[in-house]
């Protein structure tokens, strides 16, 4: 059996826009991905809501993703791929990032997986954040996250994450424009958008792992 790590933030968990509850699994996309890919893999959720690459969140304990990393890995060893998916909390205003500070804060995130995964050749599979919509300034987030300039903010990660992916030697993905941002919040993806994501990617997974025996 093949097992997946899904390491990633509220959009990995399965955030509801305005509600706040967890999308059902039906929809979320690391089950569409594992209902797609079949009994021969396994797909391990570890989603957080508000979870960062490397910020510790002072309202809010246990988010920074770093000081997590090792132990859940060395929980779910041998794992044929990590897939990462973080970054957009890193743009909150409260955080003195900038995007290349945040893609260094991935690379180093990067390096520690390697290092982690190597004895069991797992490989690991960089996703582009989604897109935060300029609509962030009526949302509940507006305030949190600086109002529309963390649209910017996020939209500057993808570049500078695909070329990150290349130095790194790690695969990237990032997903079509039909995976749905709900407007309610400009930030979670809608069920809509969490189903069209794990079909998205699935093809992409398939792909990586289909010489791994």
């Amino acid at each position: 059996m093949k097992r997946i790590i899904c390491f990633g933030d509220s959009n990995t968990y399965g955030h509801t826009p305005g509600t706040g509850l967890r999308q059902p699994e039906e929809v979320r996309w690391p089950c569409v991905l594992r209902r797609n890919l079949g009994p021969d893999f396994q797909v391990i959720e570890e989603g957080l809501n508000g979870r960062t690459i490397d910020q510790e969140d002072p309202e809010t304990i246990g988010r920074n993703g770093m000081t997590y990393l090792v132990p859940c890995l060395r929980s779910h060893v041998p794992a044929d791929l990590l897939i990462l998916m973080l970054g957009t909390n890193d743009v909150k205003a409260i955080f003195p990032t900038t995007p290349e500070s945040i893609a260094a804060s991935m690379g180093r995130m990067i390096d520690t997986a390697k290092e982690e995964l190597a004895p069991y050749g797992g490989r690991i599979l960089l996703v582009g954040p989604l897109p935060i919509l300029p609509e962030m300034r009526y949302s509940e987030y507006a305030e949190m996250y600086g109002y529309e300039a963390a649209a910017g903010r996020a939209a500057a990660l993808r570049p500078l994450y695909r070329a990150l992916a290349e130095e790194k030697g790690v695969f990237y993905w990032e997903p079509s424009d039909a995976v749905e941002v709900s407007l309610i919040d400009a930030l979670h993806m809608s069920a809509q958008g969490q189903a069209r994501f794990g079909e998205e990617i699935t093809p992409v997974v398939r792909k990586i792992l289909d010489d791994v025996k």
